[in-house]
């Protein structure tokens, strides 16, 4: 594994590269950049800096959350998703005649709040 012979950011700038491609790391490079920039150009106070490592921080830790990927096991014989306005709706087959003798029938529409679901 040559990984180990990357620095920290070289290895940030290769994972970037292999989830992303080259614009991935092109844009991982630009943000190490940026942020090296800031903190080694001597101009901003130390408070400024203490505070702006936290607002970077408190973006991470939105963007995980909103990237999370959750699995869910869904009742059977669901039918159809849809999502809107951070709701999603379930329906089910077995709400139709067809299905009425179907161990487990639910002739309702679900509505979950997608934030609920995730966090």
């Amino acid at each position: 594994d040559i990984n180990y012979l990357l620095t920290e950011n070289e290895e940030f700038i290769a994972k970037a590269s292999d989830v992303y491609g080259d614009r991935g790391a092109k844009q991982a490079q630009e943000i190490l950049s940026q942020v090296n920039g800031l903190f080694a150009g001597g101009e901003m106070a130390e408070e400024d800096m203490d505070e702006m490592m936290l607002a970077i921080q408190e973006a991470y830790w939105l963007a995980k959350k909103k990237n999370r990927i959750t699995r869910f096991k869904m009742p059977t014989l669901m039918e159809g998703l849809d999502y809107n306005n951070g709701k999603l709706y379930v329906i089910f087959e077995s709400g139709a005649n067809e299905y009425s003798d179907a161990k487990e029938i639910n002739k309702n529409v679900w509505e979950m709040d997608i934030d609920e679901i995730i966090c």
